[in-house]
């Protein structure tokens, strides 16, 4: 019975069209875009373009929320509400805000993905092939990483100046 097992299993193994099951724990550690960081070895993108990617959306999520954003001061909240009173405080402008500003950062993260992404160097061509794919990924990753320091200072500018912005409407 085992040997019945073992041939089934070696026959699975040789069709390409027969594909592993992920399991949903599986499926989170290797396509969440924080989990992702951690538990997935991509040789496309690596950690550090990939926290790189999440830091820059977040920075916009935040930039974009900073532009929508609409403040309104209650006077009868007391100076340190509750997480629940904060919560009922929410109202669907805030959901609005921020899943507008989810949607607007798509495209961002699609594009400094591409920004990102490295060509595999065939190991079977010439040394002098293999540099030069190499030093092509090396260029992009380069630009790529200024690009996005660029990008981070503009939405720390405009985080900061938004906040400041609020701070002088509440006095």
């Amino acid at each position: 019975q085992w040997t019945q097992q073992l041939a089934q299993e070696e026959k699975n193994l040789k069709d390409p069209t027969k594909k592993k099951k992920k399991s949903v724990g599986s499926y989170i550690k290797e396509e969440h875009a924080a989990a992702g960081i951690v538990f997935k070895n991509s040789a496309e993108h690596s950690r550090m373009s990939r926290v790189t990617i999440l830091f820059a959306t977040l920075m916009g999520q935040m930039m974009v929320c900073g532009v929508f954003y609409d403040e309104k001061s209650d006077t009868n909240m007391h100076a340190t509400p509750t997480f629940w009173e904060v919560l009922v405080q929410l109202s669907l402008n805030d959901l609005v805000i921020a899943f507008l500003a989810t949607v607007l950062m798509i495209p961002v993260a699609i594009i400094l993905a591409i920004f990102f992404s490295m060509k595999k160097i065939d190991p079977e061509s010439s040394f002098e092939v293999q540099k030069s794919q190499y030093l092509k990924n090396r260029r992009k990753l380069k630009l790529a990483y200024i690009v996005t320091l660029l990008w981070w200072l503009v939405c720390a500018y405009a985080i900061t100046i938004f906040s400041l912005s609020f701070s002088v409407r509440e006095k």
